[in-house]
């Protein structure tokens, strides 16, 4: 069975997608609380964390730079990036959306988006195998990755 938009509505055609100005406000939160924290951006891995960032639930990564850090931010998807684009709100999604990269290629993407330090990652949420491997991809950037969890979970409790 092909993806279909269709399939995705409630009741009476009802669009039952996060709002794209609701995926916006979030993410300009998270932007203003990595400026304040002093950090330069944060690597979203967690399918809990990107459904609230991006709208959606594709095996993706999300990149979100802080205020004034220049770094635009870009989901990399692996599968659907028409689902990807209908799931973070067509035309008016806040984020680029990018075929995900080789991982070999994938520090060259983070400095394509304007990273020049390691972006934060989510230590309480992502298995340390996994923080290992993606540190170890973006190696070249400034830097150690900081844990970011805390700083999320404050986001979303309020």
């Amino acid at each position: 069975m092909s993806w279909d938009a269709g399939r995705l509505t409630g009741p009476d055609g009802e669009d039952w997608r996060v709002p794209a100005s609701e995926l916006a406000e979030r993410q300009g939160r998270l932007s203003a609380a990595l400026a304040e924290t002093g950090r330069e951006s944060v690597l979203v891995d967690d399918p809990v964390e990107l459904y609230w960032l991006t709208g959606g639930r594709q095996n993706s990564l999300l990149l979100v730079g802080a205020d004034g850090s220049g770094i635009q931010r870009t989901q990399w998807v692996r599968r659907s990036l028409k689902r990807a684009r209908f799931e973070a709100g067509g035309g008016d999604s806040p984020h680029v959306i990018e075929a995900h990269p080789r991982m070999g290629d994938f520090e060259d993407s983070l400095r394509a988006a304007g990273c020049t330090q390691a972006p934060g990652l989510l230590a309480g949420k992502v298995p340390q195998k996994r923080w290992s491997f993606l540190t170890s991809k973006m190696s070249g950037l400034e830097g150690q990755s900081s844990d970011c969890t805390g700083l999320l979970f404050t986001l979303r409790e309020t």
